[in-house]
């Protein structure tokens, strides 16, 4: 959506998005909305790290309803967002 001063365009992306970072996700959008920058990609990890699964959290589920009704669009960020794997060569990870 072009804003109506300037033609100017910004995408606006939270990652992480999960029941765990649920009030750190509120806060962030808190000053979003403050700002009425907006729609945000709301990338969800339904499973983050695998301390709590979305699909059986009613109140993450009621902030997703009414963020997608405010225009927020749901974008799934990987089902645990958990790197188990063997590290790479050379990787401070």
């Amino acid at each position: 959506m072009l804003s109506p001063h300037n033609g100017r365009v910004l995408c606006v992306s939270l990652h992480d998005v999960a029941p765990t970072t649920l009030e750190d996700c509120r806060r962030a959008l808190n000053l979003l909305d403050s700002l009425s920058l907006g729609p945000v990609s709301l990338l969800v990890v339904p499973d983050y790290h695998g301390l709590g699964r979305a699909d059986r959290d009613p109140r993450f589920q009621e902030f997703i309803d009414a963020r997608r009704t405010r225009g927020d669009e749901v974008v799934l960020h990987g089902l645990r967002h958990l790197d188990d794997g063997p590290r790479c060569h050379g990787s401070s990870r």
